[in-house]
């Protein structure tokens, strides 16, 4: 697959981890996205992308691990807060590295296992922590959508690995408390909290543009949050069937809040109204995402006739060459407004795979 080929000349073996150009850093959330995609890919007999994902374990578990407190590091500057984002995607990496029989990525699953169940897995609250300092002190007051997502996300494929059902009822715990926030917004997913879940709807109101905490709603999660609640309806014996409404619920409002024939507005207010209009080729890519495995579930032709609309978007703005462009602005012109260099395939990889089979990667 071009999209790994491009990955993989970005490994660099002196920093010993796949390295983001924008920031020549080795960073820990990349490298578990790049180490998730090359299991998957080496799960289909490719010798190749079995040797990345083995560098991308090693990155893991020596350049980006905690030696002294444990958990991992932001990045291989070694000094930053330990954030539930990162630590959410390296267990989605060990997960699929397991199945795919990387070396010592079983390593990798008990020591996030062990740091996740510790650390960032709030009983009372039934959901996660959002950051620590290094020690595991000054826990941050700040409760995240985003990395509660990625945690619902790997704890769901933590699940199909162990047949451990708290994995499964952590990842159900989540999705209740972030779904039923949204209904209050018409299915649109509030991003922010304060440490008791109360929607925080001013946060970063002067920085719209953040990288990872954007002020107002971002209809590409609610794409993704539909896909989950789906995945997780499979998930559960008793299949809930308030899942299966919520996540057609969340389709939706994500699509008419966000969709333009020609591409989809990054973030909008609480009420709908569009804010940033640059247009995110992770966007489109869980929209395809979503498409993929609803009009599997559905059978429905307005579905299979989205996934193809919005292939047409992807294919015709942003794939190139062994590479996706990151990010356009609302003419469909190259941007660098958020994001300076194309660092990403997790969510393009997603796509790619569910749009040829939407049971690729739950279960397994």
């Amino acid at each position: 697959m071009d999209l790994l080929d491009t990955i993989a000349n970005n490994y660099d073996p002196k920093k010993k981890g796949f390295v983001r150009p924008a920031t020549a850093l080795v960073e820990t959330w990349l490298n578990a996205r790049y180490t998730y995609c090359f299991s998957i890919q080496s799960s289909k007999q490719s010798n190749q992308s079995s040797n990345f994902a083995e560098m991308g374990i090693q990155a893991l578990n020596e350049t980006l691990y905690d030696d002294d407190y444990g958990g991992w590091y932001e990045n291989n500057k070694k000094v930053s807060r330990k954030n539930a984002y990162s630590h959410a995607f390296v267990l989605l990496a060990s997960v699929f590295a397991i199945k795919a029989e990387i070396k010592n990525s079983e390593i990798t699953f008990q020591r996030i296992i062990s740091v996740i169940n510790q650390y960032f897995w709030d009983q009372q609250s039934k959901s996660s922590f959002e950051s620590f300092a290094q020690d595991w002190s000054e826990q941050e007051s700040y409760r995240g959508a985003n990395s509660n997502m990625h945690m619902t996300e790997a704890f769901l494929a933590t699940y199909y690995l162990t047949k451990d059902p708290m994995w499964l009822d952590r990842a159900l715990a989540i999705t209740k408390k972030i779904t039923a926030a949204s209904q209050t917004y018409g299915f649109r997913i509030p991003e922010h909290f304060d440490s008791n879940w109360q929607v925080n709807d001013t946060y970063n109101l002067e920085y719209p543009k953040d990288a990872f905490r954007p002020y107002g709603v971002i209809p590409g999660h609610g794409f993704e949050w539909a896909r989950l609640c789906l995945h997780l309806f499979h998930a559960t014996d008793t299949k809930q069937k308030w899942l299966e409404q919520v996540a057609i619920n969340l389709y939706r409002r994500a699509k008419k809040d966000s969709f333009k024939e020609d591409g989809f507005v990054y973030t909008t207010d609480l009420k709908g109204s569009p804010i940033i209009t640059l247009r995110m080729h992770w966007v489109v890519c869980e929209a395809i995402s979503a498409a993929a495995v609803f009009s599997e579930h559905f059978s429905q032709k307005d579905l299979a006739d989205d996934l193809k609309k919005y292939w047409q978007i992807a294919n015709q703005h942003f794939v190139k060459p062994g590479l996706w462009l990151h990010e356009l602005d609302s003419n469909n012109n190259p941007s660098s407004e958020i994001w300076a260099d194309n660092p990403d395939i997790y969510h393009a990889y997603n796509a790619i795979a569910l749009t040829k089979d939407p049971e690729s990667l739950f279960p397994f």
